[in-house]
């Protein structure tokens, strides 16, 4: 995995070539909107802005996966009315972006220097019947994350002690999920349900933001067993840089992310490690008091909310920033081109082949 450290002078050089020939994909693209400040992350009750595709491009991003939080009484329709918003946004601006479907499309963002936007969801609570998986993606929808807060009817996300692993109904949604090329994705769900799902998956399976409990003893992170089995079957984790799930300890810097990613490659190999970063460019620290959102007790300490961002990468140009020290700390170029996006890409081909 490592070469030598590269020199301070070269840096910011090789970093600029690395992320301008790789084709760089974040599995967990979360941006912040409303004019000005941005003081509000998108649930669906906001517009997106046209000035995001300028920011998309100066991060340095080919492509992303978003996998939207639904804020909606009835999950149903919310998750119909963002699939309208952000289908009517790509075809409003077809000249600079593009929706993933099939495999051929990272070739055709390429070509065409668009931008290619999976669409995801935190929720599979809009899924009633197994058929509804067919009519989302029908929609365009192309990642589904399995359950993120305590129990539905799939299985238990970390929050739930006592929760099981996948149901019947998971197995059988996991298996329509897998007919129709749609991404299984497990980041939220219990180790039990993890483990289930992964073994389920006819497909490899996606953790699109999560951190290894081996490095941070994080109820959020995940367990050395999990991330093994995720592997075995041809998976990719996302590694994000909450706080919280990086140390237990002051000061948290750019440094324990990469240990986090040092930890996946030396337990699983680079190919199955890349960038999740679920965090906005500006950070979550800075939205107003009224546009916060409740946090799982796993994103605090002691009762008080700690600080969520990394100040080192609360700017649009983060990625360099990261890829900046990645080479500082020695690691391969090739295994650099996979984190920011070639793993990923690799994985969600095989997923979307039908």
């Amino acid at each position: 995995m490592s070469t030598a450290p590269a020199r301070e002078d070269e840096v910011p050089g090789r970093a600029e070539t690395l992320i301008e020939s790789s084709f760089v994909f974040d599995a967990a693209h979360v941006f912040r909107v409303g004019g000005p400040d941005k003081p509000r992350l998108p649930l669906g009750n906001e517009p997106i802005d046209a000035g995001m595709i300028g920011e998309w491009r100066s991060a340095g991003l080919n492509g992303f996966l978003h996998p939207f939080g639904i804020l909606h009484p009835d999950m149903y329709v919310g998750q119909l009315r963002l699939l309208a918003m952000w289908n009517g946004f790509i075809a409003d601006h077809a000249e600079a972006l593009m929706r993933i479907d099939e495999p051929a499309d990272f070739d055709r963002a390429r070509d065409s220097g668009r931008i290619a936007i999976m669409l995801g969801t935190h929720h599979a609570e809009p899924f009633r019947t197994v058929d509804d998986v067919d009519y989302f993606a029908g929609l365009g929808l192309r990642s589904c994350i399995l359950v993120t807060f305590g129990q539905n009817r799939l299985g238990a996300a970390v929050d739930e002690p006592a929760g099981g692993g996948l149901t019947g109904f998971g197995r059988a949604i996991v298996a329509r999920m897998n007919a129709v090329g749609m991404a299984v994705d497990v980041s939220h769900c219990s180790d039990r349900t993890r483990r289930d799902a992964i073994e389920a998956s006819s497909r490899p399976v996606l953790m699109s933001h999560a951190n290894p409990a081996g490095m941070c003893a994080n109820p959020r992170n995940v367990g050395d067993n999990a991330v093994k089995a995720l592997a075995a079957r041809g998976g990719v984790m996302g590694v994000m840089p909450l706080r919280m799930l990086l140390t237990a300890q002051e000061p948290t810097t750019v440094e324990d992310y990469l240990d986090h990613m040092v930890y996946l490659c030396d337990l699983v190999g680079p190919a199955h490690v890349g960038l999740g970063l679920e965090t906005p460019p500006e950070g979550f620290d800075s939205l107003p008091p009224q546009s916060q959102i409740p946090l799982p007790s796993y994103l605090r300490n002691a009762g008080e909310q700690r600080k969520l961002d990394l100040p080192e990468l609360c700017h649009v140009r983060r990625l360099y920033t990261v890829v900046e020290a990645m080479l500082r700390r020695g690691f391969a170029d090739d295994d650099i081109r996979g984190f920011i996006g070639g793993n990923f890409e690799r994985v969600v081909r095989e997923i979307l082949t039908i």
